[in-house]
């Protein structure tokens, strides 16, 4: 069992037990209004801003999840993406809450980090500006999980404006307790869109970024720069009228609405003439302006900057059944730098019958207590070396954050892994090591 803390000490059902008692709605003190930080808001409650709110309305859909006045698209594109994951969204968004008798305005949440589960409990006050919502929202008018989520992630990292610009992957891991690998788009391995739709299948979390200045600018082929996106699905498909098979991913705006991929295989455009009706079912094609589109990998590579895949570990794994396809080996190992331990990882089996290599993925995160994403006081890198001819296969650059990830294509053999730090070597760390086949770890 993964073990929950929680934040400040906070206990929901004893919190929640002396609000019904005593009458009052929960008010939060260790997580302010900021009604002086925006003092064009209002605060107000769910049951003040509608007749009939919901927890859930219906079914849980990624096209519910719109992005406010937050500069928090990395969140937001990762919650489109956990909504797909019915056992991971559970853990994170119990599902056992609703605006019922027993409503006492107290609401929980959990979140990925280091290594355990953190339950943050918020109240249901919420900033509104002329009327609306002014961050997060769901495009179903009455549901108000999403900008309660987006509350509680802000109350863990300290502020609302702690959300303003971020990494995709960190929200994925924060979410799912996996480990999030970015591959740059500017110099992709040529296997990446195999890599990708591979993740997919296993259910893996992926999102993607397109690099700007700093400002968010619409392109005038409906990208939007210094954006992130969700990917919502990664497929082949195959018909006589194409000359080969089209790479398609499906992508999501988190503004949810009509900014949106104009090029090939957009919402309407020729490209889906040719596919038969039945297989665009298959493929659940919509066309809304709904912020979701399709584009071919190769106008993908060239448009965007990253994609940002979080694998899933043995934290996320022990929710699915044995049957399920989540077929990463892994080993996750729990250590301090200041023993400057090594560990030798055997691989012996090709990762397929064509194949003369072994995939090996090898993330390092520097455990901390501190609430900035961004910069870390210690730096990290993981050395890896080849045993058998003593050459280090090379290491990520040695740089303040909290995770580095390698992915190497290495022939049988024994590797070296050496975690390293620059800074304060007491700082402990947790080590996946991920391959296709099984290792052994000595």
């Amino acid at each position: 069992m993964v073990k929950v803390v929680k934040l400040f000490d906070q206990d929901f059902d004893q919190i929640k037990k002396e609000c019904l008692e005593s009458g009052f709605l929960f008010q939060d003190s260790k997580f302010p209004n900021f009604s002086k930080k925006y003092p064009e808001c209002e605060i107000k409650r769910p049951g003040e801003l509608c007749d009939d709110p919901h927890f859930f309305l219906n079914k849980i859909s990624r096209l519910d999840v719109q992005q406010g006045a937050l500069g928090d698209c990395w969140m937001i594109s990762a919650i489109a993406n956990l909504t797909q994951h019915p056992k991971l969204f559970e853990r994170v968004v119990p599902l056992d809450q609703h605006y019922g008798s027993d409503y006492a305005g107290i609401f929980r949440f959990r979140f990925w980090q280091y290594g355990k589960w953190v339950e943050v409990v918020v109240d249901d006050q919420l900033l509104v500006e002329k009327g609306e919502l002014k961050f997060a929202r769901s495009t179903k008018e009455g549901e108000f999980w999403i900008p309660l989520l987006e509350k509680a992630y802000a109350k863990l990292y300290g502020a609302y404006d702690k959300l303003d610009g971020g990494d995709p992957g960190i929200a994925m891991e924060d979410f799912t307790g996996g480990v999030a690998e970015q591959f740059k788009l500017d110099k992709p391995p040529t296997s990446l869109f195999d890599i990708m739709n591979k993740a997919h299948v296993r259910g893996s979390l992926i999102a993607s970024c397109i690099y700007g200045d700093g400002r968010e600018a619409i392109t005038r082929m409906g990208l939007v720069k210094g954006h992130a996106y969700s990917i919502t699905k990664v497929h082949y498909v195959e018909h006589s009228s194409l000359p080969e098979r089209a790479k398609l991913i499906r992508v999501k705006n988190p503004w949810s609405n009509e900014i949106e991929w104009k090029g090939a295989w957009s919402d309407g455009s020729k490209e889906w003439t040719s596919i038969p009706k039945e297989e665009r079912q298959e493929l659940g094609l919509v066309f809304d302006n709904d912020g979701e589109f399709w584009i071919c990998y190769e106008d993908f590579q060239r448009n965007f900057s990253t994609a940002d895949i979080c694998h899933l570990t043995l934290d996320s794994l022990s929710l699915f059944q044995d049957g399920d396809k989540r077929n990463w080996v892994i080993t996750t190992i729990h250590g301090s730098f200041k023993d400057k331990k090594s560990h030798v990882v055997t691989l012996a089996d090709v990762d397929g019958k064509e194949d003369k290599k072994c995939t090996l993925v090898v993330a390092l995160m520097q455990k901390t207590n501190s609430t900035d994403r961004l910069s870390f006081d210690s730096f990290i890198t993981c050395i890896i070396k080849d045993l058998a001819n003593k050459e280090v296969l090379g290491t990520d650059p040695i740089i303040n954050t909290r995770e580095t990830v390698q992915r190497h294509e290495l022939y049988p053999g024994k590797y070296e892994i050496l975690p390293t730090i620059q800074g304060d070597a007491k700082e402990e760390y947790l080590l996946h090591i991920f391959t296709e086949n099984p290792h052994h770890i000595e």
